[in-house]
């Protein structure tokens, strides 16, 4: 899930536009109201056994959503959004890679909690560096 998916998925094939970019993000399958299956978001790309599943900045909406929905008391584990999405495709793909902003918002939370698996890309000398010691 690109952090802002339309630019970057051109190289993999998925040309998207500025007005027209992606109809369907990974925000249309983790939304609190009338979520779409997953199925419905993945892009074919032209590197056999490749799919997407595209972002955008609609992504930020989850992030303003997520605290008025625990309020309202309609967000059941929000931090599982992302893997329940992902459960009924799981058994298609052998590996899925998550790519988040870099920061602990909600969306990042529901990205970790449904990742087998963390890979932080920091500047070795950074000290950014030294903060990633905390998610042993």
């Amino acid at each position: 899930m690109p952090s802002n998916g339309c630019p970057r998925s051109a190289a993999f094939g998925l040309a998207c536009h500025e007005k027209t970019c992606c109809a369907l993000s990974i925000r249309d399958a983790v939304r609190y109201d009338d979520p779409v299956p997953i199925s419905d978001v993945i892009r074919k790309t032209f590197i056999c056994g490749l799919d997407l599943i595209p972002g955008n900045l609609e992504l930020m909406e989850f992030e303003h959503e997520t605290p008025a929905a625990i309020q309202r008391g309609g967000a059941r584990a929000f931090f599982a959004r992302v893997r329940d999405a992902l459960d009924s495709v799981e058994a298609n793909y052998d590996v899925g890679v998550i790519d988040c902003p870099p920061q602990l918002g909600f969306l990042t939370m529901s990205a970790l909690s449904a990742s087998s698996g963390v890979l932080v890309a920091v500047f070795a000398a950074s000290e950014q560096f030294t903060y990633t010691l905390h998610f042993r």
